[in-house]
């Protein structure tokens, strides 16, 4: 788990904002009352609408490998080199350090337009995925104990969340009148598998006489999914094994019933509105992803609660500066070290998680038919903290067949996130390729975030302007 903090570009979700200016039918699963510019759309898996995105807070890859200086300037080195200023790297974390990860893959998609409404259907499998972590914790591994004695590390912000799971969702959007459109939907949930943090209380107490480590703990870590703990005779866990029923995931008479099981159900909800001032200024609002999963099949809960005293974590080599060893052992130390601290219960009880809602709120000024400036602002709520991103974009089309955006995004705490979108349709087919973050496909060494959306939708009854549709956002 450690090691998933400090390689942020494999670790770090949104759907992509540039998207949202684009008029295509994806652009709904960020605000029901959006409509695209055709009567009827229609994708497949595989072909269909994939969305990726990894993103974090707080480092780059370049934070952690990069060139070395003077004697070592031929060659690259990480954080735990001897003649690197530890410093500098925890100079660069915040209090709360987020990572997430995002991928939705959309298996089916129809819509259609009934009057002055649109009607749609999809199943999408995401998998979604955050860590959050207290720069304190990166501090106490390297430099000690030092800086905390007297005081209390609070550990709270210590998070974690990693789910896949299927949506069947169901839209409706319908012009209420001239100019205002309001839309709705509704996603029945089945949960396929989790990992879950609830942390209660996490904090360690130095003491300033005799530097004794004191750490209050009420955890617990819950899973579901097809799993079995293998503990020693004190009753520490050694290994995660397979469950022998499910040895063979890749045998269809065993995965597909697995993955079509309604045993962890849930539920969530989007609503959203637009609405068109004069042809020119343009608005909408969303809110989605209001929701949870009640997970209830082959769960697993490891609970630790209650007040240990320890010597504080091993300062082995491992943990001292020195280039000879790797990330991996530092974090392969730390779980060794914290596995001693405390033996956690089991039980198994059900139990919930909730989606991570978010706020769009969209606007754009048309200088001409084909040709606007527009700003998002998105607001998430994960693991009760606000993540904030605005995106600035100018929107352009050349009739039914081409539509570009260009975009720039304030985002995780980076400055250089430029984005861009392209859709091409020929007849009925409709390819797109979209992303926030550009300069992470052609730097990843200096990305806080990558991202990339693309698809191929059929497409039928698409005009240039349909008078009954009240303009969206572009």
């Amino acid at each position: 788990m450690f090691l998933l903090v400090w390689i942020p570009v494999i670790s770090s979700g949104q759907e992509s904002q540039t998207l949202y200016f684009m008029r295509l039918p994806q652009s709904s699963f960020m605000n029901p009352a959006l409509v695209p510019d055709c009567r009827v759309y229609l994708d497949f898996p595989a072909i269909g609408s994939t969305d990726l995105t990894l993103k974090n807070n707080s480092l780059s890859f370049s934070d952690i490998i990069f060139p070395g200086t003077g004697v070592n300037a031929d060659s690259l080195i990480t954080i735990l080199h001897p003649d690197y200023n530890i410093d500098d790297f925890l100079a660069k974390l915040s209090n709360n350090n987020f990572f997430s990860v995002n991928l939705h893959t959309n298996l089916f998609s129809l819509g259609f337009r009934a009057g002055n409404s649109m009607i749609n259907f999809n199943i999408v499998d995401k998998i979604e995925g955050s860590f959050g972590i207290p720069g304190d914790i990166a501090t106490l591994i390297f430099k000690g104990n030092e800086s905390f004695v007297g005081n209390q590390i609070n550990l709270n912000p210590l998070s974690l969340n990693l789910s896949w799971y299927r949506s069947y969702g169901l839209g409706f959007s319908q012009e209420l009148f001239p100019g205002f459109r309001l839309g709705l939907k509704g996603n029945l949930l089945t949960g396929i598998a989790n990992v879950s943090l609830d942390n209660a209380d996490l904090s360690i107490a130095i003491d300033e006489t005799d530097f004794t480590h004191k750490l209050n703990a009420d955890l617990q870590v819950n899973v579901s999914g097809p799993l079995s703990f293998v503990k020693d005779s004190a009753g520490n866990i050694t290994d995660i094994q397979m469950d022998p029923a499910f040895s063979n995931a890749f045998d269809p008479g065993v995965a597909i019933p697995y993955m079509l099981s309604f045993k962890n159900p849930g539920f969530s909800a989007d609503f959203g509105a637009e609405y068109n001032f004069y042809d020119k200024i343009r608005v909408s609002a969303s809110v989605i992803d209001l929701g949870f999963i009640y997970w209830q099949r082959d769960v697993s809960n490891l609970v630790s609660k209650g007040t240990f005293d320890f010597n504080g974590i091993d300062a082995s080599p491992e943990f001292n500066v020195n280039d000879t060893n790797t990330i991996g052992d530092v974090a392969n130390a730390l779980l060794d070290s914290l596995a001693d601290i405390f033996t956690p219960v089991d039980q198994s009880v059900a139990y919930f998680t909730s989606l991570n809602p978010k706020i769009y709120l969209g606007g754009s000024y048309s200088f001409a038919e084909n040709f606007s400036l527009g700003v998002l602002s998105r607001t998430e709520i994960a693991d009760k903290k606000l993540v904030q991103s605005f995106t600035f974009s100018a929107n352009a089309g050349l009739g039914r067949f081409l539509r570009t955006s260009l975009s720039y995004t304030l985002a995780n705490n980076s400055y250089k996130n430029i984005g861009a979108g392209l859709s091409l349709r020929g007849g009925p087919f409709q390819l797109y390729l979209i992303t926030d973050y550009g300069l992470g496909a052609l730097y990843p060494d200096e990305a806080h975030a990558l991202n990339v959306w693309f698809g191929f939708n059929f497409t039928f009854g698409c005009r240039k302007k349909l008078m009954t549709d009240p303009p969206m956002i572009l």
